[in-house]
């Protein structure tokens, strides 16, 4: 897997957590940046493990702290009628320190977000009378 040329994101909630270690955050991030072309991460604990030299086992209990936390979500898909993993995708949830793994994870539509700098922005524009009012009157 190459170098992903995509940002990464450190929610505030994460950065300020003092259960989350500092190399769990940066994996955290990490998986941000792999999930922004598909919405998940499908990158695999070799890959984490050489990125950042140490050990699968250490990825395992970083992974598991965040999913624990809330996090992260973790799907795992099986080959038929075995119990051995085809596939794993790891999703960013909006439910930090849900014990439940981020099972309720939730997805914000877009037009119930707005961002603050949005919300001056309509709010200036709402007050603000049209410049063409001004010239010609």
């Amino acid at each position: 897997m190459s170098n992903p040329n995509y940002y990464s994101i450190l929610t505030a909630d994460l950065r300020y957590n003092q259960n989350i270690t500092d190399s769990e955050k940066i994996l955290y991030s990490e998986i941000t940046a792999l999930a922004n072309k598909n919405g998940y991460c499908h990158a695999g604990n070799k890959y984490f493990s050489s990125l950042y030299n140490v050990s699968t086992r250490t990825i395992q209990n970083r992974l598991k702290k965040l999913k624990d936390h809330g996090f992260i979500r973790i799907v795992l898909e099986y080959y038929p009628q075995s119990k051995r993993v085809k596939t794993r995708k790891i999703y960013i949830t909006n439910n930090p320190d849900n014990k439940n793994g981020g099972e309720n994870n939730f997805t914000l539509d877009e037009e119930s977000f707005t961002t603050p700098h949005e919300a001056d922005f309509h709010r200036v524009m709402k007050d603000a009378s049209p410049p063409h009012e001004e010239i010609c009157t």
